[in-house]
C-alpha cells in the first residue's frame, strides 16, 4: 500500500494527501514541511526516510544552494536569478527577478518611484514568451498569468529563463 503524506504549501496551508510521486511532481523542496500518519510532528522532507530520492543530488563542487525568504517566513531555493526591468504600465522598473522553487518574484531597487513588487506563483504562470523591446532588441520576457494579464520584463539571458520557467510550469 503506497503512503499517504501532507506537506505545507508556500503559504503554510496543510495540503494532501499526496503520495510520493505526488511530491516529486509538486516540486517540493528538502526544507518543505512533511507529516503522514505515524508521525509526531511535522519535518523538512529532507529528513524524511523514504523521501531522499525525490530531490537532485548534490553536485561534487557545487556552488551552495541560495535561498531566499518569502514574506510569509518560509524559505524558498532560488533556481535563478539576474536584474531586470519590469514594465509597469509604461514605467521600467529595475530590480531583481527571483525564480524560486515555488515562484517568480520581482523586487525593486529602492531608487524606483513604484516601489510594489509582483509575484506569481508558478501554477498561476500558463505561457512565458519572448518580446522585442523598442521592437527590435531581444531582450523581452513575457509571463502570461491564468487570469489573461500579461507582466513584461527585459532581461539578459531570456532564453535562460524561459526554459528555467517552463521546466517548473510543466
Amino acid at each position: 500500500m503506497e503512503e499517504n503524506y501532507y506537506y505545507q504549501d508556500a503559504y503554510n496551508q496543510q495540503q494532501g494527501p499526496v503520495t510520493k510521486e505526488e511530491l516529486t511532481r509538486l516540486r517540493i523542496d528538502r526544507n518543505t514541511q512533511v507529516w503522514m500518519p505515524g508521525m509526531d510532528n511535522w519535518q523538512p522532507a529532507g529528513t524524511i526516510a523514504g523521501l531522499e530520492g525525490i530531490f537532485p543530488p548534490s553536485l561534487p563542487g557545487a556552488a551552495k544552494i541560495e535561498t531566499t525568504f518569502h514574506p510569509n517566513g518560509a524559505e524558498e531555493i532560488i533556481i535563478y536569478k539576474g536584474p531586470a526591468n519590469h514594465y509597469v504600465n509604461i514605467e521600467a522598473r529595475g530590480g531583481t527577478l527571483y525564480l524560486t522553487t515555488k515562484r517568480l518574484r520581482f523586487l525593486p531597487h529602492a531608487l524606483n518611484i513604484q516601489q510594489q513588487e509582483f509575484e506569481a506563483s508558478l501554477n498561476e504562470i500558463r505561457e512565458v514568451g519572448f518580446r522585442n523591446s523598442l521592437g527590435i532588441v531581444p531582450n523581452g520576457l513575457t509571463i502570461t498569468l491564468d487570469n489573461g494579464r500579461v507582466e513584461k520584463f527585459v532581461v539578459s539571458k531570456r532564453k535562460i529563463w524561459k526554459e528555467e520557467i517552463e521546466k517548473l510550469i510543466q
